[in-house]
Order: C-alpha cells, then structure tokens, then sequence
C-alpha cells in the first residue's frame, strides 16, 4: 500500500489480458510513478480510478502501432482510457514512448493538456514522418495550452 513507484513489463504477450488490472492497481493508492508497458484500455481505467497520487506516468507501445483512435495489432489504447488518468490523477509528467509522430496532433495534445490541469511536461519518443520531420514542435504545444506545458520529443531508434 505505501508503494510509490512501479515499473510493469509483460512477462508474456497477452499480459493485461491475463491479469486483472484492478486487483494490481487497488492497492496502490501512493504510487507516484508508473511505467507500464503495452497497457490496454482496462489497463488505464484501474489506474484511473486506483491511482489517485499518480504524478508520473509512462506509457510505452510497441513499435508500429498504428492509431488515430490508438488501435494496433497488440496494442489497444482508446484516447477515452488516456483521458480519464488524466482527469483523475494528478499526473505532472506524462511521457510516450514508440509512438508514431503522424498520430500526434495538435487536437489530441489539446485534448491531453486540457484534460489535466497539473500536467507540466509531455515527453514523446517519435519516429519522423516520411519527410524526416518531428510533426509537433513547441510552438503548437504553446498555442495549445498557453505555455502551461513543455513538450519534449526525441526520435526512436526503430530496428
């Protein structure tokens, strides 16, 4: 119960299908800091609703996954489940890693920033879209969230 930071990673593939998120999540009312790895939306609801001291959240995918409403073959991540931590939790530093950059629009930061009145760093691991470019910058963020957010951004190194 006094755990304040966790690092999950699927020991197997179908991981958060096996596993009753609700029952790793419900007692943990202190965490503070999670990385979770390939999480479903069950996934993030638990947390949601069990992790209200969370501050620091990362969120990593596997490679390729391709999204507008965040749907791949293994991953399955709906912008509701992303939302819903945010408005519940008090989460200062929100970080994504093997995200595709195409994905990350101004819409879904806004929905993001606007979601989560304590969120202070957006840290995004992207892949540069065809052209070599990083889609967001911090002028957009900016524009989205009046300053209020950092946004960081590095290019993954996908083999």
């Amino acid at each position: 119960r006094n755990l304040k930071e966790l690092v999950i990673l699927p020991v197997f593939s179908n991981f958060w299908s096996e596993v009753d998120a609700n029952v790793i999540f419900s007692g943990l009312p202190r965490l503070q800091r999670l990385e979770v790895y390939e999480p479903t939306d069950e996934t993030l609801w638990a947390i949601a609703k069990h992790c209200s001291a969370l501050q620091i959240l990362k969120i990593s995918l596997r490679k390729y996954v391709n999204v507008p409403q965040f749907r791949g073959e293994s991953s399955h991540i709906d912008v509701d489940a992303i939302l819903a931590v945010l408005q519940k939790c008090p989460v200062r530093i929100l970080h994504f890693c093997n995200w595709k950059s195409e994905i990350l629009n101004v819409s879904l930061l806004k929905k993001m920033a606007m979601a989560c009145n304590t969120l202070e760093e957006l840290k995004i691991g992207v892949e540069s879209d065809a052209a070599g470019n990083k889609v967001i910058v911090q002028k957009e963020m900016d524009a989205v969230c009046n300053g209020r957010v950092q946004l960081s951004h590095y290019e993954m190194k996908c083999e």
